[in-house]
């Protein structure tokens, strides 16, 4: 994706086909040694994050599960409940600016965790890439049943991986590392 030899479009899938055929050898890949530009990691990030969310709307379609609405406060009528994909489909036009967000708070935060437990050998964007790259798994959310769950499973390969290549971090800074988007994941369901 970030060497330039390929068009954007056949690298995207040539890079994402990597990731998802194998998380464990994928993380050796990660350009970790570039510095500065973020944005070549982030558009991928991005990519990936819209098309599962996409795929999370269309899958869900089928389902047609419904999703209840909490009650208004102060005795404003309620809304009837609406099925998840249309969740889905409602959030598609903020999803891109959160998606970002959380992608630079989640590599910031397990930078500064890297660099408090002595682990981290690297610049910002070693650790940038590695997050942004593990969204790969987004992809996977067209796999009915286990999709969702699967996002959050090749994230953490990926990302153990990826801050051992980048970093040289061990198992255990790795997780301390991936603690927190492991506990926001729990609390607001990834």
């Amino acid at each position: 994706w970030e060497a330039d030899e390929l068009a954007d479009g056949p690298a995207f899938w040539q890079t994402a086909f990597a990731g998802l055929r194998s998380p464990m050898r994928f993380p050796l890949t990660i350009p970790h040694q570039r510095q500065g530009d973020l944005t070549t990691p982030l558009v991928f990030a991005l990519v990936c994050g819209v098309l599962g969310q996409a795929i999370a709307a269309v899958v869900g379609a089928f389902g047609s599960r419904v999703a209840p609405l909490p009650a208004p406060p102060g005795g404003l009528p309620a809304l009837p409940p609406l099925p998840a994909y249309v969740w889905d489909l409602l959030f598609m036009p903020v999803f891109p600016l959160a998606f970002a967000l959380a992608l630079f708070a989640q590599a910031g935060v397990a930078h500064a965790l890297l660099g408090l437990i002595g682990a981290k050998r690297a610049a910002f964007s070693a650790t940038f890439r590695v997050f942004a790259y593990a969204q790969v798994g987004h992809l996977l959310v067209a796999i009915p049943g286990i999709g969702r769950y699967a996002v959050d499973l090749y994230a953490v390969f990926i990302i153990l991986g990826g801050l051992r290549a980048a970093h040289g971090a061990g198992f255990v800074a790795g997780l301390v590392a991936l603690l927190p988007m492991m506990v926001l994941n729990s609390l607001f369901g990834g």
